[in-house]
């Protein structure tokens, strides 16, 4: 009986099979890992952020480190976390554009979420988001939060701690995809994140 239990939820007028999903990170990194996800019955996925293939990146290795907020415990139970230094995709974007028509074709009944990140430029994240929406994304997270790797390209947290940048590509982003959900995946790294998100709100 409790097989038969509806754990679906609709947001944004879309219709999540259950609440549970992956993020984008490791686990979303290629084609065949968000397919396997949801093979294994995960709501959704969020695809490894992608950019433009000029803003391309080589990730570092190795790609996880120990936390340090642990104090002096290097191992057992004083060592409190690790640290994910991945960047983003190093897949170029018209993999992960064929990706997205060939996930969205085989698993219909499923969400999949495009991740697209890019600097302060309307052109950039227009191309981006109208590429992810025509290859069938069924919404599009832009990362406003990549801590690390990116900032020296002004991608990332450099404009998601700016809540006049934040804003203006919410504005872009809706020009660009008027008729489908649009998340802004903001960064904690901040004073006061809800003056972020109210810049967010008000770009759209």
């Amino acid at each position: 009986e409790i097989d038969a239990v509806d754990l679906s939820v609709d947001i944004c007028g879309l219709k999540f099979p259950n609440p549970f999903g992956l993020a984008s990170a490791p686990p979303t990194t290629s084609a065949p890992m968000c397919r396997r996800a949801i093979e294994e019955g995960w709501g959704f996925v969020v695809s490894k952020t992608w950019g433009l293939d000029k803003d391309i990146c080589t990730n570092v290795s190795p790609r996880i480190v120990r936390g340090t907020t642990a104090g002096d415990g290097t191992f057992g139970p004083n060592q409190g976390a690790f640290l994910n230094i991945e960047l983003i995709s190093e897949k170029t974007e018209q993999y992960w554009l064929q990706s997205t028509r060939e996930i969205t074709r085989d698993y219909p009944d499923q969400v999949f979420i495009a991740s697209v990140m890019a600097s302060f430029n309307e052109a950039d994240w227009k191309e981006l988001i109208t590429n992810a929406v025509d290859a069938g994304a069924h919404a599009i997270e832009m990362n406003l939060s990549c801590p690390h790797g990116m900032g020296e390209k002004g991608m990332g947290l450099a404009c998601g701690q700016n809540p006049d940048m934040v804003e203006q590509i919410c504005v872009w982003a809706k020009e660009a995809a008027p008729n489908t959900p649009v998340f802004a995946k903001l960064t904690p790294n901040v004073t006061d994140i809800v003056d972020i998100a109210a810049a967010a709100q008000r770009g759209g």
